[in-house]
């Protein structure tokens, strides 16, 4: 059955986590969509803007799920300070259903049309990225904002990733504003 249910909040979350990677122009059309994988197991939400990319995977709990993707327009639905309600999203023909119920319980069903659009190779990317020679540092994310933050808006900045238990080193390119240096250092993680 291609037919997944999962929590409400869950779905906003998603929805929230890839708006910051969608195409805000009309030169490639498709990367203003998100692009939804379903498997046996999880619901994968994927988004592109060109220069920013985000996946990100969440655990369905559905039994006798066969493996669906689809390109829909992203949009939030009523959160839920129960954290009970659910939305149902099931692959029909060339249609997905959204089904939900609204703070008043009225049931809502939104259907998009399936035109089977090709998306961008998304994971073949993020595969090369994951790779065993690249470095991998962890660092807290409002650290690392804090520090980006700090360049004037619009900026280009070098970042040099040297051994995992130093800093990173960021550097402005266009010193017009005079040359701006930054370190984040890294956190340990166990395990």
């Amino acid at each position: 059955m291609k037919k997944i249910t999962i929590n409400n909040n869950l779905f906003n979350e998603a929805i929230k986590t890839i708006k910051g990677t969608l195409a805000v122009d009309d030169s490639r059309p498709v990367l203003k969509k998100c692009q939804c994988e379903v498997d046996t197991k999880y619901v994968r939400f994927k988004s592109l803007d060109g220069f920013c990319g985000t996946i990100i995977k969440i655990e369905h709990h559905c039994d006798n799920v066969e493996k669906f993707k689809f390109i829909f327009n992203p949009f939030l639905i009523d959160n839920d300070k129960t954290y009970r309600k659910t939305i149902t999203v099931e692959k029909l023909d060339n249609r997905v259903s959204f089904k939900w119920l609204d703070k008043d319980l009225n049931a809502v069903e939104k259907i998009v049309n399936d035109n089977n659009n090709p998306f961008i190779d998304l994971d073949g990317v993020y595969e090369r990225s994951r790779s065993d020679e690249s470095t991998s540092i962890y660092f807290d994310v409002n650290l690392l904002l804090k520090a980006l933050k700090g360049f004037p808006k619009d900026s280009i900045v070098k970042i040099t990733f040297g051994d995992p238990e130093k800093p990173i080193f960021i550097k402005n390119r266009d010193d017009s504003v005079g040359e701006i240096e930054k370190i984040v250092l890294p956190v340990r993680v166990k395990g």
